[in-house]
Formats: C-alpha cells, sequence, structure tokens
C-alpha cells in the first residue's frame, strides 16, 4: 500500500515538473511578444509603466522557472528510479522537464547576457553623446570669450587651453583610437557674431586631433545602428540617421 501511495505521488511530481514546462514557455513567450512590443512603441510608454510590477514578477518567474524545472524534474527522476514505478508517461514527463529546464535556462542566460550589452551600448552611447554636448557648449563659450570661433585646423587645442576638461571627453567610447573622435563643421566661419541654429558645428570622425569635414567625413558605424551624433550651432545635441546626414545644414548659406 505504501509502495502504492509513493509511486502515485511521484508520478505526480513528474507530472507537475511537466506543467512547470508549459508553463515556463507560454512566459518566454509572453517576454518574447512584450519584448517586441517594447522595441516598437518605447519602454517609457505609460502601459510598461502601469505594468511595471507585473513585469517585475514576471521576469523574477522567467529567471528562476528553468531551475525550478530542472531541480523537480530531477527529483522526480530519483524517485521514479528508487520506486520503480512501471509505464512510459512519467518518465516522457520527467525526460521532457529536464531537457527543456536546460534549454530554458541556456535562453535565459542568453537573454541576460544580451540585455547586459544592450545596457552597456545604450551607456556609451549616451556617454558619447554627453562628450559632444560638452565639446559644443566649449566651443560656444569659446566665442563667447574671445568673440571668435575656434579656428578650423586647431580647435582641438584651442578650447583644451580655454576650458579644463577630460581627455576623455575627446573620445566616444565605442572609438579607442582616439585621440579625438570628433570634427569640427569645414564651414564654420571664425568671425561670425552668430551662426544659424540648425546649421552642422561638431560631429563625429575617424579618430585624430583637430579635424574638420563635412558630411563624407560623418562616421556612422560606430553605435550598433547606422547614424551619428551631431552638435549644431544652437546646442542641441541628436543622433542623426546616417540617409539623414546629407541633408542637414553644412553651410551658413541656406541650402536649396
Amino acid at each position: 500500500m505504501g509502495d502504492n501511495k509513493n509511486s502515485s505521488n511521484t508520478v505526480r511530481l513528474a507530472k507537475l515538473s511537466f506543467i512547470f514546462v508549459l508553463i515556463e514557455t507560454g512566459i518566454i513567450l509572453l517576454v518574447f511578444a512584450l519584448n517586441q512590443i517594447e522595441k516598437q512603441i518605447g519602454s517609457d510608454h505609460f502601459i510598461f509603466m502601469l505594468l511595471s510590477p507585473l513585469l517585475g514578477i514576471l521576469a523574477l518567474v522567467f529567471l528562476i522557472g528553468p531551475l525550478v524545472i530542472f531541480v523537480i524534474g530531477s527529483i522526480s527522476f530519483v524517485k521514479l528510479l528508487k520506486a520503480k514505478v512501471k509505464g512510459t508517461k512519467p518518465y516522457f514527463y520527467v525526460f521532457v522537464s529536464l531537457a527543456f529546464g536546460m534549454i530554458f535556462y541556456g535562453f535565459c542566460v542568453g537573454s541576460v547576457v544580451n540585455k547586459y550589452m544592450e545596457a552597456c551600448a545604450k551607456g556609451r552611447e549616451i556617454a558619447c553623446k554627453a562628450h559632444i554636448i560638452t565639446l559644443a557648449a566649449n566651443c560656444s563659450s569659446y566665442q563667447v570669450f574671445y568673440d571668435l570661433w575656434p579656428e578650423k585646423n586647431s580647435w582641438c587645442d584651442q578650447i583644451k587651453s580655454v576650458h579644463d576638461f577630460e581627455e576623455i571627453h575627446l573620445q566616444c567610447p565605442f572609438d579607442k583610437l582616439g585621440p579625438c573622435s570628433y570634427a569640427m563643421n569645414e564651414n564654420i566661419p571664425a568671425d561670425a557674431n552668430e551662426l544659424p541654429g540648425d546649421l552642422v558645428l561638431l560631429f563625429e570622425s575617424a579618430p585624430g586631433w583637430n579635424q574638420v569635414g563635412g558630411p563624407d567625413d560623418v562616421v556612422t558605424d560606430r553605435h550598433g545602428k547606422p547614424g551619428a551624433n551631431i552638435a549644431f550651432a544652437d546646442g542641441r545635441v541628436e543622433f542623426v540617421a546616417a540617409e539623414d546626414i546629407p541633408n542637414l545644414r553644412w553651410t551658413v548659406e541656406t541650402q536649396e
């Protein structure tokens, strides 16, 4: 009687591990769907803000689910062998649980690593934007102080001689070659009192020093998507898609 009861409990445990597999499968599909929706509407959408507590619980279950499945499946397998349970269904449940537990665990680890890499890339992109903002502000304050814009062929030296800032601000985090990852628009007149606000001032370029250039010199392959951070004369800094860069204002004169 006791052996039959133990066998029944073992079979129930095997079925439970299989049920967890089905639940985890549904959670993974839901996480994948939410990830696609996030890419379309953005993570700052009010829907994601309202659902943030639920999403936190969902993420926790998503991460610990594979471990729970694997542990229950392993315990079930040992109990099935000890109880010498007949029939193939309980063993099928256990083998599916163990196999999918390992697959889900690998998927979760891959997802976490991928999110970490995305966060690092986003952080470097924000840092690049902050650096070019600093340089553009220094160029503008140089113009206010001297009533002249920095000379195109010595702009790095000139703003560095006036402003005390870390050399790291001269580099995009994606560019390890340095010493400066940015260039000045070659059409900036040094003696201009006021520049059009939409005129390109600084842009991402190949590494160098005191570099100048135009739209053909913009480096657009650093941020994992075709485009570059562009600083404008009015102080704005925007990430501009590669195909839109030639259409920006590159000269003081109005472009037709």
